[in-house]
């Protein structure tokens, strides 16, 4: 299993941001990086953000 993190960031600029980690082999370490990432960027002036861990089927290539 592998999970997609997806960051919806607004900063105080008035900039929107989309940003894409990837991949997290379970939804814990996924959590985990989220809202560490959040508290960090809160500090770097975004003034709101949301976050959504997202399962992805593994296709054979």
């Amino acid at each position: 299993m592998t999970y997609i993190l997806t960051f919806w960031l607004l900063w105080a600029a008035g900039d929107n941001q989309i940003l894409q980690v990837s991949p997290f082999a379970s939804l814990e370490a996924c959590i985990n990086y989220a809202t560490n990432f959040v508290q960090e960027v809160k500090s770097d002036g975004v003034v709101a953000s949301k976050w959504n861990c997202e399962l992805v089927e593994e296709e054979d290539v």
